[in-house]
């Protein structure tokens, strides 16, 4: 679920996804899956599992892409 009240505001795909693209922003829009994760979890903790979804949901809306080789790239 993208937004629901039961949840806290650090764990809601909206927010997580900003702070994905802020992260992306700062390293010339392009870093690896696994280093990705590990610079999002020095702001905020979050699971492997939310963390995929986040991905998903910026995939889904065109906000990022990926290669064959797990590097994440901003498209905006």
């Amino acid at each position: 679920m993208i937004v629901s009240n039961n949840i806290a505001p650090d764990k809601n795909l909206y927010y997580l996804g900003s702070e994905i693209l802020k992260i992306l922003h700062r390293f010339e829009n392009r870093l690896d899956l696994i280093l990705l994760f590990d610079k999002l979890n020095e702001y905020v903790k979050v699971t492997f599992v939310l963390y995929t979804y986040s991905l998903d949901w910026l995939y889904l809306s065109g906000l990022i892409e990926n290669d064959k080789k797990g590097t994440i790239i901003r498209c905006i």
